[in-house]
């Protein structure tokens, strides 16, 4: 009965493991995907992946006193 018991955690637990080694791969291609494509935004475009809240601040201000 205990190595009915046991077996059945092993499996239960190489299931739980391979459903996380799925999900995990989905994230990876995620990840890559986004930086590929913010790779080809900087390339094509001179875009940075950066916050510069100093230039938005002054747009918005210029665009208030206009």
């Amino acid at each position: 009965m205990k190595i009915k018991i046991l077996l059945a955690a092993i499996v239960l637990l190489l299931v739980a493991n391979m459903v996380s080694y799925y999900r995990i791969q989905q994230y990876e291609a995620y990840y890559q995907g986004a930086e590929e494509l913010l790779d080809t935004l900087e390339n094509h475009y001179n875009w940075i992946d950066a916050i510069d809240n100093e230039a938005y601040y002054d747009g918005v201000a210029n665009l208030h006193h206009n």
